[in-house]
């Protein structure tokens, strides 16, 4: 498979951040000057993949004002970091403990003179959680379908990709309806009565799609968690990680979105809300769509404590000898 070289002139393979900011002046015509993705193609394939597949290509520098990596880091062989992937966020969610859609919030400015703005943040938040949803079923979920499609699979099970996936593809339809109608409302006269109804309308529908995702994010991160130490699958994490139309988002941060979303939508509301004046009556439209997202959140929290209560009794029964699994649960409520 080859080996660390100890100097860049010694190399045969030179592997490139993607974003890195060099010039391939600087290096010699012999050298494969290849993305990050290659060297997880080879530890995927257990030997040396195509490198006409995975050429770095010169482009004008640009400012890398929204990397946070230094510019022209060299990927380092010996320093990847396989860390098992630990579901790291609160144990209850609620918009008080959400600082943001992931570190989208930060970049609005300190004093919005209108709610209507707010508005306008609003739909470009919305749009950077449906990119963030389909980048997983475009770069991790349809990858790993069609392995399992082509010869089977060993690094995820039917039953594990369906806890991990199953429920994206189903957020990213409800998310385009409200993204969609987001950007309408944006343009009516009356924006924050409308924004406010978007939201109300289609509550109903998230309500059912929240509480099952939530509910099931702390089993899907885990079996994320144990599927790393295989090898072959951090391998194929690592790769897909890599693509360039996964934007170096890491899986485990993705699937923590949806948990993130609405909360971040409730802090924009209740913005908004302080903006408009009292005497307003848009302002009622937007307290009714704040208490019904509130509500998602109650209803998903309590079937995530469910869960956990019964992953608990299940922890116990399978330490009971010769007793029945099934039955404790058939009765619980």
């Amino acid at each position: 498979m080859g080996k660390l070289a100890a100097h860049v002139r010694d190399a045969t393979h030179v592997v490139v951040s993607n974003n890195a900011d060099i010039s391939l002046g600087d290096f010699s015509r012999r050298q494969k000057i290849v993305h990050d993705e290659w060297f997880w193609a080879c530890i995927r394939l257990s030997s040396c993949a195509d490198e006409d597949n995975y050429k770095w290509v010169e482009r004008e520098r640009a400012k890398k004002d929204h990397d946070p990596r230094p510019a022209g880091s060299f990927l380092r062989l010996h320093s990847v970091d396989q860390q098992a992937v630990a579901s790291s966020f609160p144990g209850r969610w609620d918009c008080d403990s959400i600082a943001g859609d992931y570190q989208i919030s930060m970049t609005v400015s300190c004093k919005m003179s209108k709610a209507d703005d707010i508005g306008k943040e609003m739909v470009e938040t919305e749009e950077h959680y449906l990119r963030a949803l389909k980048i997983v079923v475009k770069c991790f979920m349809e990858p790993l379908e069609e392995r399992f499609k082509q010869r089977g699979s060993n690094l995820l099970s039917k039953a594990e990709m369906r806890c991990i996936f199953s429920r994206v593809p189903l957020l990213i339809d409800a998310h385009q309806v409200i993204c969609n109608d987001l950007r309408m409302a944006t343009d009516n006269p009356t924006a924050v009565r409308h924004i406010s109804e978007v939201w109300l309308r289609n509550a109903e529908n998230l309500l059912p799609l929240y509480s099952a995702y939530i509910g099931n994010c702390d089993r899907a991160l885990e079996i994320l968690r144990e599927s790393d130490a295989n090898p072959e699958f951090h391998a194929f994490l690592k790769s897909a990680e890599n693509r360039a139309e996964c934007q170096r988002h890491m899986l485990k941060d993705l699937l923590v979105r949806p948990v993130q979303r609405l909360p971040s939508v409730i802090l924009l509301l209740k913005e908004m809300q302080h903006k408009v004046q009292r005497s307003d009556r848009s302002r009622r439209y937007v307290t009714r769509a704040i208490n019904a997202l509130q509500d998602i959140l109650r209803t998903a929290n309590e079937a995530r404590g469910q869960v956990e209560t019964y992953a608990e009794a299940f922890k116990v029964y399978t330490q009971i000898e010769d007793y029945p699994v099934s039955s404790p649960f058939i009765m619980f409520k």
